[in-house]
């Protein structure tokens, strides 16, 4: 998937915590709804009208408090009468904060008398068979009645999804693209995934798409990740019950365009709608937005609650999210003990890692060693801002310097990352110790930085020839940069701005104080010399 230096994936999907268990209710038509409707048969299915009715209640947008109460009692009838379908919901009504009707051992006896309705419905066979058996591996996957079980769940999905019940094959799919209970295997997911979306299954569609989005196992091909997007858009769009987790999908969808237009205010409503029902990646999302000011009014105070309760939910981008918060100082105090501590909480993550080696070598906690230790950590996942800090520190700490390694770790990302072909253009024009110059390797990456707009590489390109030594070249970068950050403080403190947000007049203003520093360069250079010793 697709990282950047600003957070994670743009999700944190775990099917353990999807509600993709809701779509049963879309039981198709050829069903047959009175094959136990047996007044002297205990267990039995039925998908009565008042079963339907309670359904429609308990899973509609905006339910009200009555009608969440009417719900639960046309289940609390049928479910007395026998029907474990309606036990099955009155276990998740009352696991739900709805109405503050949650408690967890009326919740786990409805489960398991569901589970065990189903399990003798089971043994008995039938046209439901398929269908009995995907609930049984529903009920085991997530512990519902019974003790949480993911070989039980494997084995039980797999004989429904080999039967061709399309949320079984949503489901197998599902564990192996996760590796919950059975090793991880991208194959076998994309198969099952997509067997289950030829039966017109939109979260296998969903599935389907990042797949073909971000290159797991199939080729990135986002003309296919596009259409399987829009496929899932419109089946999301025509599921009417309540489900937070579709609306976190179709907001992420509206914000970036997937299978459908990019409409941010459409996005946001389905984000602070997913977010005031506590799914853990909404709360995340919306509490970045509330934080950020940007495409909703910006409450502060506000999303750091959510990203903290997103964060007590399990969803670790949180973590990262408020320790990047507390280390950077912009949207709250700066507190870099929270920021280790939150940090710290996601050092599982590349980004975090990463992190935490920058603020181990800020002043206030340095620790060299530490930085480099967490630095290293992200290497190995292929970080590749870890490893242009790395590098840095390889050059230019006396103690831990590394040329060789220097060169190796800049070289892997230098096609991407414009200060890393920076760094090897000026170490190959300047050369080292124990490191020869190599006029011709400068040139290759110092041009390659200057097509990716590093305008120091393009300053050191036109005039190579006048600087004689590395020092008098870090000495004009230098003041280059210097310059920058002193026009662009300035100007933030003058008009109120945040230090993050730099606009097109500002950029205009620094790119003219740069060129003029590069017409008088040739002036200050006789100052420069007399100023700096000329030693590498």
């Amino acid at each position: 998937m697709d990282f950047d230096e600003q957070g994670f994936s743009d999700e944190d999907f775990n099917f353990k915590a999807e509600a993709a268990d809701e779509i049963e209710l879309e039981i198709p038509d050829s069903a047959d709804e009175n094959e136990f409707d047996d007044a002297s048969l205990k267990p039995y299915i039925k998908w009565s009208d008042a079963y339907k009715k309670a359904c429609k209640l308990m899973y509609k947008k905006n339910a009200s408090a009555e009608e969440i109460l009417q719900a639960g009692k046309l289940l609390l009838a049928e479910s007395k009468s026998g029907n474990i379908l309606a036990a099955h919901d009155l276990g998740k009504l009352y696991s739900a904060e709805k109405l503050g009707l949650k408690d967890e051992e009326k919740s786990f006896s409805y489960y398991k008398n569901a589970f065990e309705g189903f399990e003798i419905l089971e043994h008995l066979g039938g046209k439901l068979l398929p269908y009995l058996q995907y609930r049984l591996g529903k009920m085991y996957f997530y512990g519902l009645g019974i003790e949480q079980d993911y070989t039980q769940a494997f084995d039980w999905f797999l004989k429904s999804a080999e039967s061709g019940n399309q949320f079984a094959q949503y489901g197998l799919g599902s564990m192996y693209y996760y590796g919950n209970g059975v090793q991880k295997g991208l194959e076998q997911a994309f198969e099952w995934y997509e067997k289950s979306a030829k039966q017109n299954n939109p979260y296998a569609s969903y599935s389907l798409a990042r797949m073909y989005h971000y290159g797991e196992f199939a080729e990135v091909n986002m003309k296919k990740a596009q259409v399987y997007y829009k496929i899932a858009c419109d089946g999301f769009l025509g599921i009417e019950f309540e489900d937070y987790n579709l609306w976190y999908k179709l907001g992420g969808m509206c914000k970036k365009g997937l299978g459908t237009e990019i409409n941010i205010s459409r996005a946001m409503e389905y984000f602070k709608a997913s977010a005031e029902l506590e799914n853990k990646n909404a709360l995340c999302e919306y509490g970045m937005e509330l934080i950020k000011g940007k495409n909703v009014d910006q409450g502060i105070e506000v999303g750091i609650k959510m990203l903290e309760k997103a964060l007590e939910k399990g969803n670790i981008n949180a973590a990262y999210h408020l320790g990047k918060l507390y280390m950077d100082g912009e949207f709250v105090y700066m507190d870099l003990k929270k920021a280790e501590k939150y940090l710290l909480l996601a050092s599982e993550n590349s980004y975090a890692q990463y992190r935490l080696g920058k603020l181990y070598l800020s002043s206030e906690m340095y620790d060299i060693d530490k930085a480099m230790q967490w630095f290293e950590k992200a290497v190995v996942q292929e970080n590749k801002f870890a490893k242009y800090m790395l590098a840095k520190i390889f050059i230019g700490e006396e103690q831990y310097r590394n040329i060789s390694r220097a060169v190796q770790l800049p070289e892997s990302i230098a096609e991407e990352n414009n200060w890393a072909s920076f760094m090897l253009g000026k170490l190959y024009l300047f050369g080292a110790e124990d490191f020869p110059k190599d006029e011709e390797l400068a040139v290759k990456y110092l041009t390659m930085s200057a097509e990716q707009g590093n305008e120091y590489a393009q300053n050191l390109l036109n005039h190579r020839d006048d600087f004689k030594n590395a020092m008098l070249a870090n000495t004009v970068m230098g003041l280059f940069v210097s310059l920058s950050r002193c026009i662009g403080e300035d100007y933030n403190c003058r008009l109120g701005v945040s230090r993050m947000s730099v606009d097109r007049k500002l950029r205009s203003l620094i790119l003219e104080k740069k060129g003029a520093m590069v017409v008088k360069y040739k002036q200050n250079q006789i100052v420069l010399k007399q100023k700096f010793t000329l030693k590498y």
